[in-house]
């Protein structure tokens, strides 16, 4: 049989049927071809990829006299069936690939401002991290680096152990490589773990899991790793890392709140955990101290306290609004402390204070909302009015 027959009896009523021949019909076209090419000139042989699903395909090229030339793919794929073959180039069948994956984000902390002061160096630091010690760790724990972001990467694991115990072993070697490195040269990582399914397209991936564990990496520490709920309940008895709640958290662009809790590794101590200030909520915070009496009047007191008390009523009215609690914030009642302390003690942006001084039947009241990270005053007003109509002011 010559390979003019052969192509004739073989492919061409397939063509004609406009069927599309399977991984087997192919190799079997292939098998029985290939002794009959070997004196073919236009024979080309080359290794192409699905454009869609990146399966490895083999392409086999044969020139006749029964028309124009004929291109057979063959793909190596796994199962099941995702790829079929045509004559010129393989294509996707049409399934979309989900699976289930733990999916890890890591983001270098300050990075524009590294580069800034020092672009080369950041970056040579940078690769050189990458190629040293993350990606063999990674490699080590059986995931993948999918995608690479600059100064960030996400990475997949089919066990969400071992991402968790990546993500400690890199944040645990970069500390201990910093030790040795300048203050203004450290590169550390933020990095947060999700677990949930995701869309395979080729070596990419997409989703709500991925996109959950990028928000996640940005609500951890320096250093640090948080981890959503969903990985919590996985690892909490396999691990020996402990797992502090961070409460439900609204992030950009997910309709639902997620639950978070920032991993703890080993050796941090209880006192050190505790002595870490609460993550500052997803929305604008704020705590109302107590109003100083400024009347040298003791029995004003309640005065002062009662409006304080009907301020934290209000806003706590507001929904978009976190308001922290009367009885936490007038612990600070009559102690000299650093607004900042307090803002960091208590978790809020936002320090709203002031004073009240009465003087017969009027009444001046005065206060300034505070930014709590630098103590920087943003507004500032006072009231004044008759006692009586204070429930006006």
């Amino acid at each position: 049989m010559n390979l003019d027959l052969l192509l004739s009896n073989l492919l061409q009523p397939l063509e004609q049927r406009g069927a599309l021949p399977r991984a087997g019909t192919i190799q079997l076209i292939l098998k029985a071809i290939a002794p009959l090419s070997a004196d073919n000139k236009d024979d080309r042989r080359s290794s192409v990829s699905c454009s869609r699903c990146r399966r490895s395909t083999f392409r086999f090229a044969v020139s006749s006299s029964v028309g124009a030339p004929h291109e057979v793919d063959v793909v190596v794929y796994r199962s099941p069936l995702v790829c079929v073959l045509t004559f010129g180039t393989a294509s996707c069948e049409g399934a979309m690939e989900r699976k289930l994956a733990a999916i890890l984000a890591a983001d270098v902390v300050g990075y524009s401002a590294l580069m800034e002061r020092d672009e080369a160096g950041t970056f040579e630091r940078l690769i050189g991290i990458r190629k040293a010690l993350i990606e063999p760790e990674i490699a080590k724990r059986r995931g993948r680096i999918f995608k690479l972001m600059g100064d960030g990467l996400l990475a997949e694991f089919g066990s969400v152990v071992d991402a968790v115990e990546c993500a400690v072993s890199l944040q645990g070697a970069l500390k201990e490589r910093n030790a040795e490195v300048k203050e203004n040269e450290r590169l550390e990582l933020r990095m947060g773990l999700n677990l949930g399914e995701i869309i395979v397209d080729g070596d990419d991936c997409y989703g709500d899991g991925v996109n959950v564990s990028a928000r996640l990496q940005q609500l951890a520490d320096p250093g640090g790793v948080c981890i959503s709920g969903k990985v919590a309940r996985e690892v909490e008895k396999t691990l020996a890392f402990g797992f502090e709640a961070m409460g439900e958290q609204q992030v950009k662009n997910i309709a639902e709140p997620i639950t978070v809790h920032r991993l703890v590794q080993e050796g941090t101590s209880p006192q050190a955990r505790l002595s870490r200030p609460p993550a500052l909520p997803n929305k604008p915070s704020i705590a109302v101290l107590a109003f100083a009496n400024m009347s040298g009047d003791p029995e004003q007191e309640y005065f002062a306290d009662g409006l304080v008390e009907d301020v934290i009523t209000n806003l706590s009215r507001i929904p978009s609004l976190f308001v922290i609690a009367r009885n936490s914030t007038f612990a600070y009642k009559n102690k000299a402390t650093d607004v900042r302390q307090i803002a960091r003690e208590l978790g809020v942006r936002y320090v709203l204070e002031g004073s009240i001084r009465r003087a017969a039947s009027r009444v001046r009241i005065s206060a300034q909302l505070i930014e709590g990270k630098d103590a920087t005053h943003i507004w500032a007003d006072k009231f004044e009015g008759a006692a009586e109509d204070i429930f006006d002011l």
